[in-house]
């Protein structure tokens, strides 16, 4: 995080959407900026029983926030109650076109578009893909396997 970066944090209850606005300071910690909250009856026992109410309440949340931090907000950080999300592990093999070449972008991406190809059950849907590991041929784990080719 950067001195100034805008963090946004939106918290979706049983009884209520939350949304907070922060700014990172000179000392890297959030300072608060806006703070906002608006009535969702969408959510009951735990349960989504009107998924037009928690749009509404989620856009009102967002708004009053802008409004009161004076910003626009793009992109936020959303918790999703436990119940609602499942984890699911998949792995694949992914050959190289050109060994010799190395590993590129292209090849990385291909395959992340081919752990996304799974059987998903009616009304789930992927929110997210987060890579663990890469495994080369060779058994070594790296964070980024593209490089560049080693001769």
């Amino acid at each position: 995080m950067a001195i100034g970066d805008i963090i946004v944090g939106l918290d979706i209850g049983t009884s209520k959407v939350s949304a907070i606005v922060g700014e990172v300071n000179n000392f890297n910690q959030i300072e608060i900026i806006s703070s906002t909250k608006c009535k969702c009856k969408g959510i009951q026992k735990g349960k989504i029983v009107d998924e037009d109410d928690i749009s509404l309440s989620i856009a009102k949340a967002i708004q009053n926030a802008e409004d009161e931090a004076n910003l626009k907000i793009h992109s936020a950080y959303i918790t999703i109650p436990g119940k609602y999300v499942t984890i699911v592990q998949n792995s694949i093999i992914k050959e190289v076109k050109d060994k010799y070449a190395g590993i590129s972008v292209k090849d990385v991406g291909a395959g992340i578009m081919q752990i996304r190809d799974i059987e998903i059950p009616e009304g789930k849907a992927v929110v997210d893909i987060v890579t663990e590991s890469f495994i080369l041929d060779n058994g070594e784990e790296v964070d980024d396997p593209v490089r560049l080719p080693k001769f």
